[in-house]
């Protein structure tokens, strides 16, 4: 029966608890003692309150659970009744009442039953409570009520009748001989001894003679937020007006609340007082003046959260100088997103939060005065910006999270939290969907706003160049190996600040002119490490390079099977791109019209042809200084860090996240984020001091390469090889699962495969368009965060099955892919099963034609070319050290050490240290092994010393002979008159 009156009254009634939770300490404390028990003021709960219609019932379904103690302190009584109230009783409609009497102060605690009265039914459902008498007041340990509504009842007594009132402003007691005070009183505050904050009440008792309010006292009580903290009782006008001391409060309250006073008026001492009237509330804390919510756009300059106290924070008098007061600080915390995207997939790492704050450690400060000084009030501004991105997930509110900690100077001031701060971002990258911009060889381009061309043209050329920041991106050209008619990517260089990241495939003319192969050069000039994330993929060939605009470079090695090695570049722009994009990329506005601005900002080549050479020429770069593959270092940026501020630890001593690139809120792989190239801290041609060498290219002159017209030959037409490109392509499975996607470019892959056949007579490039469809199709599977798909148990989320699909060149037909992995055949490995585990590196060479100079070089370790090292914990260098003695080199040590795996060309070998620097000529043979027991042919590396040799390379060896005016003498180097002090040669 109660169950289905309880289901009648949801129906017609709301419920409302207006008890909050107390954590429950794991041992014994007395519930007398303050703080073991929560204070519930609330007449409702009287058995002389009845519900009437629109009311808002009572229910205590959501208590704390394990219950906790309760005791109440309302006007109309402290304790439970010991008798059925009866129904729609106590503001609800079935009661909780004490069934057995109120336990003395010797009893202790006890356990009482506990009734609900019910239709006909007294005692229904009957439940143990605990209670203990602690004298002059009762508490009570109450479980959750089993639904709603139930409440439990406390107090009998009335509020008085209009035109009364008693001390209580509850029966009994309740007379009409009261004052009648109307006015409200004067809520203000000073500066006190200590020094301390006051406040002050000051009834407004004009409206009395003088007669009267000689005999007048006046109660003053003393509110925070509403709650009762102090009363003052019988006070004369003469000691107006009623303060409230800090050490009144302090303790159990801190600022941040609403003050408040209420007076009465009697008679006499002891008379029966009036209604109160309150004064009007003073909030006495830290204001937030900014509105809610702030809004900023994602690639906003960062706005302000401005803070301003009301009341000053005040400093310990005695210091000498009021520069040595200290400084209240407001912490700040952001929690992390929650739901989809809070987690990146596969990797299971937070997003991290959609704000951070520029300039600021993760708080703002508040001076303090030992009296009002001017500026006490002076406002204080935190500057917070929306974090950029280039996944497009709507809009996204974080609540900022502000808090004093511990301030000992004026502990009023401490442990204040302030009330959560929305802040709205606006997640314009919604605008990037399906924009990207790409050079897919030979080369086939696109411009961010989708407008495909082609550039046959030979060089170096700006892709990409952001408006205001110093990020760019470049790539070289030269004529693919065998089709006079087209080029191929083999460089590419981006910089942003002053780091410049090269991957470069060209070829070195002078290792060409002597036959040898050129490696595959990888490498970052500078060492901010701030302005960029590089993340590494497919054992060392394929490179993601993410940046403080939000975009992402992904550069794709590819070996042609005729012999041939290039480059695949595709860059995803970022949010702080958009409207601020130059170069090859065209102009990032959604305007195709304009995509085709020449280097002048003026000129613009109509969309007429399918090779506007003008455009793309004029963004050659024909000056050396301004080409970013000589590795010429970069812009600095303004330093403005960001600071990812604590998700909820307020320990002042947590340590601060705070960088350029905090602003920048992308996915990115840890596990694949390398910083071996951030070694050289060098120019690019600057190769001393340091052994981990990233050598200059000298690139073969192209400047009077003139693009050959495609005709179709070997028996190939238009639609011949459209024919067979759109069924190569999409007979792939994970080309397949990508076409179900929106903003995925299948067109430009097709198109570039079909240009191919032409260009070449053959299909041997159409390998090239199926990856160029999966870089697309999973830079859409990662920016697009709708395709996610969130386990809300887990707080995990993972890609659409469809990525399970894409795995690195097919597998290159030794593995199957699983899970967007390949699982190789027992003879291959490597990301993409392409390395014969049987088969040992072969190695190119060392850097500097196998010489190293020990007064440029420490020449304690060294670089070794070859093809194709695996990052294993196998991989291993062998080391034979060879040293000159009577004209002839003698081993005189071996030993195997593991490598530095740099990427699949190349590895860091350690040599032999010598004790002092060599005055003869010390040679190394190195081979190196992928899995320690297959070891490569030999490549040798020549360590000299300058003032006694000199050491030349010709086309096939490394010749040293002694410098003139200098002897050798029992192995050691002399020069002139010493040579005749140490004897003959």
């Amino acid at each position: 029966m109660l169950q289905d009156a309880m289901s009648a009254s949801r129906s017609n009634v709301m419920f409302l608890t207006l008890w909050t939770f107390l954590s429950v300490a794991s041992v014994y404390a007395d519930p007398c003692t303050q703080g073991q028990h929560r204070e519930v003021n609330d007449p409702r709960r009287s058995t002389a309150i009845s519900p009437t219609s629109g009311d808002t019932m009572l229910c205590d379904s959501l208590l704390s659970s394990p219950p906790i103690w309760y005791r109440f302190t309302s006007p109309a009584g402290g304790d439970m009744p010991t008798a059925n109230p009866g129904l729609l009783k106590c503001s609800t409609l079935f009661p909780v009442w004490l069934n057995g009497n109120i336990p003395s102060v010797a009893d202790g605690e006890v356990t009482r039953q506990a009734c609900v009265t019910n239709f006909g039914v007294s005692c229904s459902s009957p439940f143990n409570i605990k209670v203990k008498n602690c004298g002059l007041y009762r508490v009570y340990q109450l479980p959750r009520t089993t639904g709603c509504p139930i409440a439990y009842c406390a107090g009998s007594e009335a509020p008085c009748p209009p035109g009364t009132s008693s001390p209580t402003g509850y029966t009994p007691g309740c007379s009409a001989g009261f004052p009648n005070l109307t006015k409200k009183p004067n809520l203000s505050w000073t500066i006190g001894t200590g020094p301390e904050i006051v406040f002050e009440c000051n009834p407004d008792v004009s409206e009395f003679t003088a007669t009267q309010l000689v005999n007048m006292r006046f109660d003053i009580t003393w509110y925070f937020d509403g709650s009762k903290v102090h009363s003052q009782l019988d006070v004369a006008q003469g000691s107006f007006p009623g303060k409230l001391h800090e050490a009144q409060w302090t303790g159990t309250h801190t600022l941040g609340v609403t003050v408040s006073c209420g007076v009465k008026a009697k008679y006499s001492a002891g008379g029966t007082p009036s209604p109160e009237v309150k004064s009007d509330g003073f909030f006495a804390g830290i204001e937030i003046l900014t509105p809610k919510p702030l809004k900023i756009k994602s690639n906003d300059p960062p706005k302000q959260i401005q803070l301003r106290p009301t009341v000053p924070v005040l400093c310990p008098l005695g210091l000498p100088l009021i520069s040595l007061c200290p400084k209240l600080r407001v912490e700040v915390r952001v929690p992390e997103i929650q739901g989809n995207p809070g987690v990146c997939p596969q990797t299971g790492v937070a997003v991290g939060p959609n704000v951070v704050f520029q300039n600021t450690a993760c708080g703002v400060e508040i001076p303090s005065f030992p009296t009002l000084t001017p500026g006490w009030n002076a406002i204080v501004s935190l500057n917070v910006a929306g974090t950029i991105t280039s996944t497009y997930f709507g809009d996204k509110i974080s609540n900022v999270k502000l808090a004093t900690l511990s301030f000992p100077s004026h502990p009023a001031w401490s442990n204040y939290y302030l009330p959560d701060f929305p802040v709205l971002v606006y997640n314009v990258a919604v605008q990037l969907a399906g924009k990207m911009c790409y050079s897919h060889n030979d080369p086939h381009m696109r411009t961010f706003d989708g407008e495909r061309y082609e550039n046959h043209n030979a060089g170096e050329f700006v892709m990409y160049k952001h408006r205001t920041l110093p990020v760019q991106v470049n790539a070289r050209f030269e004529p693919c190996p065998g089709f006079p008619g087209a080029t191929c990517n083999c460089a590419v260089a981006v910089k942003s600040g002053t780091d410049i990241f090269i991957a470069d495939a060209c070829s070195d003319l002078r290792l060409l002119k002597q036959g040898l192969n050129t490696p595959y050069s990888v490498g970052v000039v500078g060492c901010d490490l701030e302005g960029m994330k590089i993340e590494m993929t497919n054992g060392g060939k394929n490179f993601k390079i993410t940046l403080p605009t939000g975009g992402q470079v992904v550069i794709t090695y590819q070996n042609w099977g005729g012999g041939g090695k290039f480059l695949s570049l595709d860059i995803h722009p970022g949010e702080l791109d958009i409207d601020n994009t130059r170069g090859l990329c065209g102009v990032l506005n959604s305007n195709v019209n304009d995509d085709f601005l020449h280097s002048d900002l003026t000129t613009v080549t109509p969309h007429t042809t399918s090779h506007p050479n003008a455009f793309s020429l004029s963004w050659k770069v024909t000056v050396a200084t301004e080409s970013l593959l000589s590795g010429t270092p970069g812009t600095a940026y303004a330093r403005h860090p960001y600071c990812k501020c604590p998700v909820n630890n307020w320990d002042p001593t947590a340590s601060l996240d705070c960088n350029l690139n905090n602003q920048v809120a992308v996915c990115v792989n840890q596990a694949a984020v390398t910083s071996a190239f951030f070694q050289q801290c060098q120019k690019r041609r600057d190769t001393t001091n340091d052994d981990d060498v990233f050598e200059p290219r000298v690139y073969v002159d192209y400047d009077d390469f003139v693009p050959a017209e495609a005709e179709w030959r070997n028996g190939w037409n238009e639609v011949s090889a459209r024919e067979f490109c759109n069924r190569y392509i999409f007979s792939k499975e994970s080309v397949r699962g990508c076409t179900e996607l929106s903003n995925v470019d299948t067109e430009g892959p097709v198109e570039g495969c079909v240009l191919d056949i032409k260009l070449s007579g053959g299909t041997g490039w159409a390998f090239t368009a199926v990856e160029n469809v999966k870089v697309s199709c999973e830079a859409e599977l990662r920016r697009n965060t709708s395709l996610w798909i969130f386990d809300v148990k887990t707080n995990t989320t993972r890609l659409p099955d469809v990525i399970d699909k894409i795995c690195m060149n097919e597998c290159s037909g030794h593995g199957v892919c699983e899970g967007g992995e390949c699982i190789c055949e027992d003879r291959y490995g490597g990301e993409d099963c392409s390395v014969d585990l049987t088969a040992a590196p072969v190695l190119f060479g060392v850097p500097n034609g196998g010489v190293c100079d020990i007064r440029k070089r420490t020449c304690a370790k060294t670089q070794v070319y070859g093809e194709t090292f695996l990052n294993t914990t196998n991989l291993i260098c062998r080391i034979k050290k060879y040293e000159w003695e009577y004209g002839e080199f003698i081993q005189v040590h071996g030993h195997e050490a593991p490598a530095q795996f740099k990427q699949f060309q190349e590895v860091l070998c350690p040599l032999v240290l010598y004790e002092s620097p060599p005055s003869l000529v010390i040679k190394y043979l190195i081979s190196v092994a992928n899995d320690g027991v297959n070891f490569s042919n030999e490549v040798v590396l020549t360590v000299y010393n300058p003032e006694c040799f000199i050491c030349e390379r010709d086309a096939e060896y490394v010749w040293c002979k002694v410098r003139p005016g200098v002897c050798l003498i029992h192995g050691n180097c002399y020069i002139g008159e010493e040579c005749l002090e140490h004897g003959p040669v």
